[in-house]
């Protein structure tokens, strides 16, 4: 199969997927006790049960559950995802505005991740049994052993209580909260400053595991022939171990990336929550808490999306690495 035909073939695929996670989280959301309706009735106390009862028959609420579902899915159809019950915008506009502050913080933690793991592992490897060996493997344990909210509460401590290097929480300091606030350099320096706390909870977790991962597959790629001949012909060890030895090394690692980038990704409620950070994770949790279905199944779409888009990335990055790779 081709490389165009593979993409198409995987893209068609994430229809039928798209269509079975918003039918589960319907089902989920509509399961617990309440709608939004109940929820505004609690904040509005002025409204008598008759107007919250006109308001449900108004928004379709009073029908069942699947009669709901069919409505909503006719409306998905035609690039509509619903809108906010509290905010009265459209659900694809909230989470619009919350991408790139999610995507900001998990991309630069992965490519942290990579540049710090892929060269410890190679170290280990060729060092096995060192004390740099001892160090690295020392400190992936670590790193694998702590929960990302013990992990981000830890550097919260740290780094923002103790040592006050940067902000605990949000995207910006009160002086550059606002609409009419100018993006100039010290805007962009503000806001890369409260990313790092987040970034660097999700680099050290997937800092840790990568490692580990590089250094055995390292070790099982350098005790094969290929290798033993390229280094009796007299090659220089740096080019045996970075042009033929890694690279084939990378093939297992880049399939537990692909994993962990699904993970990081799916825990950003985790995250954000605890660095209250406003990205698609955080506003997923509020949107829980006061049963919007829209933008609930909305966000859970785009998130199984971006886990379906590095997956398909991840398999291409295969043919990249191995020709012989069929996809």
């Amino acid at each position: 199969m081709g490389m165009k035909e593979y993409i198409i073939k995987r893209i068609l695929l994430v229809i039928p997927i798209v269509m079975g996670i918003s039918f589960i989280v319907f089902v989920l959301m509509y399961s617990l006790p309440g709608d939004p309706i109940d929820v505004i009735y609690g904040i509005t106390r002025g409204m008598s049960r008759e107007q919250i009862l006109h308001i449900k028959e108004i928004y379709g609420f009073d029908r069942p559950w699947y009669i709901q579902y069919l409505c909503w899915l006719r409306e998905f159809a035609s690039g509509n995802l619903g809108f906010s019950l509290l905010s009265g915008r459209p659900a694809s506009e909230e989470i619009m505005m919350r991408i790139p502050n999610t995507l900001a913080y998990q991309v630069s933690a992965l490519i942290l991740s990579i540049a710090l793991a892929v060269p410890a592992g190679v170290v280990s490897a060729v060092k096995q049994y060192s004390k740099i060996d001892n160090v690295v493997m020392t400190g992936a344990l670590l790193g694998v052993s702590f929960p990302i909210f013990f992990l981000g509460l830890l550097l919260i401590f740290l780094f923002a209580l103790v040592l006050k290097w940067f902000p605990s929480g949000g995207a910006h300091s009160v002086q550059y909260l606002g609409k009419d606030v100018p993006q100039t350099f010290s805007y962009y320096l503000d806001y890369l400053k409260h990313m790092t706390l987040p970034t660097l909870t999700l680099a050290v977790a997937t800092t840790a595991y990568t490692a580990r991962l590089v250094r055995s597959s390292m070790l099982s790629v350098l005790r094969e022939d290929y290798i033993i001949t390229a280094r009796s012909k007299g090659l220089k060890e740096r080019i045996v171990i970075y042009k033929h030895a890694l690279k084939n090394a990378m093939l297992p690692v880049i399939t537990v990336i692909g994993l962990r980038l699904a993970f990081t990704i799916a825990g950003a409620p985790i995250t954000e929550t605890v660095f209250s950070w406003p990205g698609l994770g955080k506003y997923f949790v509020y949107a829980i808490q006061r049963r919007e279905y829209f933008i609930v199944i909305g966000v859970t779409i785009v998130l199984a999306i971006l886990i379906m888009v590095a997956n398909i990335l991840i398999d291409i990055s295969y043919r990249w690495l191995d020709p012989r790779v069929t996809l």
